[in-house]
This record gives structure tokens, sequence and C-alpha cells, in this order.
């Protein structure tokens, strides 16, 4: 599998830096020249993989409990 033919996703955690989230594209696109990369929080990724656009996710890890809702937002009119 070549990098560079294959677009990368590419997941974050709450409270993540947002420069270091700014960093990643730019690291990936030079470093490997991939041709497209997508930064989504986790939480959000999960509930997409099950076809959900709605719904809350709940998450833990070291030291951090965090509660996050996922639902669309409608167009502006």
């Amino acid at each position: 599998m070549c990098p560079k033919e294959m677009p990368v996703l590419v997941t974050t955690v709450p409270l993540f830096p947002i420069t270091n989230i700014e960093n990643v594209p730019e690291l990936h696109f030079m470093a490997f020249n991939v041709p497209a990369i997508l930064v989504m929080p986790h939480f959000m990724l999960a509930a997409c993989s099950y076809g959900c656009t709605t719904g809350v996710a709940l998450g833990s890890g070291v030291g951090m409990i965090y509660v996050a809702m996922h639902y669309p937002i409608p167009p502006s009119t």
C-alpha cells in the first residue's frame, strides 16, 4: 500500500490543543505525501461508522471522562 495513493483519517481526543490538530495535516502532507486527510474527533467517527447522524457519546480515559453530543447543524437560511 502506497501512502501517496490513500487518503488518511486521523482521530483526535477532547482537549487536544488546536495548534497540534492544525499541525497533523501539514505533517502528513509533507512527510508522507498523502492526497487527502480528514481530522475528526473519535466519538464523531464512531457514531458515523454506525450510520448515526445524532447521538451522545460517553468516553473515558486516563484521568478524564467526557460526554459529547453529535448532531447535524441545520443549514442557515
